[in-house]
C-alpha cells in the first residue's frame, strides 16, 4: 500500500465512523422522544450520547491517520455489536456492519502503512513515545470496558 492509498483507506475509515455516530445518534433521539418500547428501547438512554462522543473522537483520530483510534473504533464497533445482539438476541444490520467493520480494517491497515511510509521517507520522523503505550493501552481499555 503507498501513502497515498493508505491516506485514502483511513479517510474512508473515518467516514464510516462519522456515518455510524451520525446513524447511532438520529436512533437515540428517535427512541428518546418516541419514548420507545421494544428494540429501539434500547436505544432509549442518555448515556448512548457518550458511545457517539467516543465514535467521533475515534473517527477524528482514524482522519489524522491514529493507530490507536483505528484500533479502538474497530473493537468498539465489534463489542458494541456483541452488546446488542445479546441485549436484544439478535444481531441488528449484520450486512452494513461487515461493511462498516471492513472500511474499519483497511483504516487499521492504512494508519498501520502510513506511519511505516512516514518513517521510511523522513529519517527524523519521530515515533510513539513509550510512555504513550504504558499510558494509553491501559487508558484505552478501560475506556472500552466502561
Amino acid at each position: 500500500m503507498d501513502k497515498k492509498k493508505a491516506i485514502k483507506a483511513t479517510k474512508h475509515g473515518a467516514v464510516a465512523a462519522f456515518i455510524s455516530a451520525g446513524v447511532t445518534f438520529v436512533f437515540v433521539l428517535l427512541a428518546m422522544f418516541s419514548n420507545a418500547d421494544g428494540y429501539m428501547g434500547h436505544f432509549n438512554d442518555p448515556s448512548i450520547f457518550f458511545d457517539v462522543i467516543f465514535i467521533l473522537i475515534c473517527g477524528f483520530g482514524v482522519r489524522r491517520q491514529s493507530r490507536v483510534a483505528a484500533i479502538a473504533i474497530f473493537i468498539y464497533f465489534i463489542f458494541a455489536k456483541i452488546y446488542i445482539g445479546f441485549e436484544t438476541g439478535k444481531i441488528p444490520s449484520s450486512g452494513i456492519a461487515l461493511v462498516v467493520l471492513y472500511f474499519y480494517g483497511r483504516a487499521i491497515q492504512g494508519a498501520f502503512a502510513y506511519h511505516k511510509i512516514q518513517k521510511e521517507e523522513n529519517p527524523n520522523y519521530k515515533s510513539t513515545p513509550k510512555w504513550m503505550y504504558y499510558a494509553g493501552i491501559p487508558t484505552g481499555v478501560l475506556m472500552l470496558a466502561l
